[in-house]
């Protein structure tokens, strides 16, 4: 994903981002996105969801050798106490309740400031932060945090004492057995929130609009399902299997519809997974502008655009 698309987003509009530098704001922008991609995966993160009075409880949902990404969920007057990150930046994005926070940069031995953190606010901070975080309220609170580079370390302090801010323990983040080496085994759910990370999913009427200027609709149903379905008149019909084939500007077999590696592509299945895979697969050959419809097929459907019935 461009910097410029995350930009021009609906996620970037009115994200609160406090502590990036203007060196750091193109990172906590990216980081901001992502947080919010993942956050319209419930079915990603929502079996992770799990208010337990007795214990707060985390899930790390994403990770990959540059960020990761974990769900904390928060009854009420839960949280943790003041720690920093181990060098990391990151970006938290509160889903549900609101939280509230005391921090500060551990350079500047300022005072701790508050800061509450409604519901839908994203709140950037670099590699120097330090933080408390509780659920000051009496909902439960869900929140989705972003981190890069992932997390190794985490210290905690005691800000009473007298050499203001105290060190008390370091605890190691582990690292899953997926993020052990370069051959990681991943779950499918994070294979497909890392390719949603990098596009900027359209809606079918924007969609329709990228194909009137000259875009490419590729359809990648099997035909047994758009039999079953209907199809979208005028979209280009390619079975998964010969996809990239067809549409790298380098290949042979590409269709001559294919203008450009520029060209706007958007790649559409019949609910919107294997078309997110679809299209990261085809940014890797260097499509940049390759992504994909939200909601597939049934959402061009439903959103009441031209649908043609096989017979």
């Amino acid at each position: 994903m461009e910097i410029s698309e995350i930009e021009n987003s609906p996620h970037a509009e009115g994200a609160r981002r406090s502590e990036a530098s203007s060196e750091a704001a193109p990172q906590a922008r990216r980081l901001e996105a992502i947080a919010r991609i993942l956050a319209d995966e419930e079915a990603l993160w929502g079996p992770h969801r799990r208010h337990d009075p007795d214990e707060r409880h985390f899930a790390r949902l994403v990770r990959t050798d540059e960020y990761e990404a974990w769900l904390l969920t928060w009854t009420s007057e839960q949280g943790v106490s003041l720690h920093d990150h181990g060098g990391s930046s990151g970006v938290a994005l509160v889903l549900e309740g609101e939280l509230l926070e005391h921090a500060t940069e551990i350079a500047s031995q300022a005072p701790l400031r508050e800061t509450r953190w409604p519901r839908g606010s994203a709140h950037a901070f670099g590699p120097g932060h330090v933080h408390d975080l509780r659920n000051a309220g009496t909902a439960p609170a869900t929140s989705i945090h972003v981190y890069s580079p992932p997390l190794s370390t985490m210290t905690f302090y005691d800000h009473r004492a007298a050499s203001y801010l105290k060190p008390v323990r370091v605890e190691v983040v582990e690292r899953d057995d997926e993020g052990a080496s370069s051959g990681r085994r991943r779950s499918i759910d994070r294979v497909l929130a890392d390719a949603r990370a990098r596009l900027t999913r359209v809606t079918p009427e924007r969609a329709a609009l990228l194909r009137a200027g000259g875009g490419l609709l590729v359809d990648i149903r099997p035909s047994e399902q758009r039999a079953r379905e209907g199809e979208i008149p005028g979209a280009l019909l390619v079975e998964r299997n010969v996809l990239e084939w067809r549409l790298d500007p380098a290949s042979d077999h590409r269709l001559g519809v294919v203008t450009s590696y520029e060209q706007p592509i958007v790649i559409v299945c019949s609910e919107g997974y294997a078309s997110s895979l679809a299209a990261a697969s085809l940014q890797d050959l260097g499509l940049v502008n390759a992504t994909d419809l939200a909601g597939g097929f049934r959402a061009w459907e439903a959103a009441g655009l031209p649908v043609r019935r096989c017979r």
